[in-house]
């Protein structure tokens, strides 16, 4: 099993857990605000905000967990998250942080905030649980840091280049039925210091010629994604904590504020995930598969028209169900327990 995707699915469980409880409490919330269904509330409250720590805490879990893996086997995607372009020890975690506009390319790290704010050492914690593990930046990975033994990306595309240019001879010698020159050729494939050496840079040979920013993910969505996540992420935490702690003190109710907050977090895991998926997707990026199919090669020729109108059919079905599933809960909301 890939220890990636079992984490992932467990990661994408738990949230779901979570978002069901953070639902529960906005409902309760909004029953307790109106003064009606108050038992029924304050124990719908109770049940949500147990089922809302241990969801919440195993999310966190998991996504820490995700975070260490993502950081071993695709660093820059790791970078991204944490727009860090030059690697360190100790390296930092931004908690919060707003970026300027020019991130394309690999400037200067001074100028890639307009203000942060840092958690000194937590990075290289994260992901080798020691303040000391160097964390490799952008710039490290895209021209390389022998010190770190990280190879640039030109090189990786020289040695990709060769793989690819294997496999095009070999495909050309079996068309027109060389066998020694196929034969030749398929050894490599089975070489398994040739397989180390150049097929696993496989990937990077499509971008010979081609500008190497293509090879760095859009670094200001990637930084934001993530920030919104974990932020969203402890902020349900300590929803649910409080509502647990002030039901269990049976005070769950007398803050009207607080009542208003959970129910206005109630489409903030929404967003959460959301963020989870754009990350996942966005950050990946330009790789179908890791090194080895860029998106470049892997995407099907259409008509713009063809996607266009798939895409406006599925936005306007997807539309009309997300008015008819809120008009729905809406309604039976407002019924309350008893459906009237």
């Amino acid at each position: 099993f890939s220890d990636m995707a079992v984490n992932k699915f467990m990661h994408t469980v738990t949230s779901s857990f979570l978002l069901a409880s953070v639902f529960v409490i906005g409902v309760s919330a909004w029953f307790l605000l109106r003064k009606r269904e108050v038992l029924f509330a304050k124990r719908s409250t109770i049940v949500a905000s147990v089922f809302g720590v241990i969801a919440a805490l195993m999310t966190i879990i998991t996504g820490d967990t995700s975070a260490r893996i993502v950081a071993r086997n695709q660093p820059m995607k790791f970078a991204a998250m944490e727009a860090l372009y030059e690697g360190q020890t100790h390296a930092p975690l931004v908690a919060i942080g707003a970026m300027r506009t020019d991130t394309t390319g690999v400037p200067n790290p001074r100028e890639d905030f307009i203000f942060k704010i840092e958690i000194p050492n937590a990075l290289s914690y994260m992901v080798f649980l020691t303040p000391s593990g160097f964390v490799p930046g952008i710039t490290d990975l895209v021209y390389g840091n022998e010190d770190q033994g990280l190879m640039p990306y030109e090189e990786k595309i020289e040695r990709g280049s060769v793989a690819l240019q294997t496999l095009r001879e070999m495909k050309r010698a079996g068309e027109r039925g060389d066998q020694v020159t196929y034969q030749a050729m398929q050894e490599k494939f089975s070489d398994p210091v040739w397989m180390d050496e150049y097929y696993k840079y496989f990937g990077y040979g499509h971008y010979r010629g081609r500008a190497l920013k293509e090879l760095i993910p859009n670094v200001k969505i990637n930084f934001y994604a993530f920030h919104i996540m974990v932020i969203l992420g402890l902020h349900f935490l300590i929803l649910s904590s409080l509502a647990l702690w002030l039901s269990l003190k049976n005070r769950w109710g007398r803050h009207k504020w607080l009542l208003w907050v959970a129910l206005l977090t109630i489409p903030l895991p929404w967003i959460s995930s959301q963020a989870g998926w754009v990350l996942a997707e966005m950050g990946r990026q330009p790789w179908v598969v890791y090194e080895l199919m860029p998106t470049l090669t892997a995407v099907t020729r259409l008509n713009p028209g063809t996607v266009q109108l798939t895409f406006w059919i599925f936005l306007v079905t997807f539309t009309a169900l997300f008015i008819a599933e809120i008009g729905i809960m809406v309604s039976q909301i407002k019924k309350g327990p008893g459906g009237k």
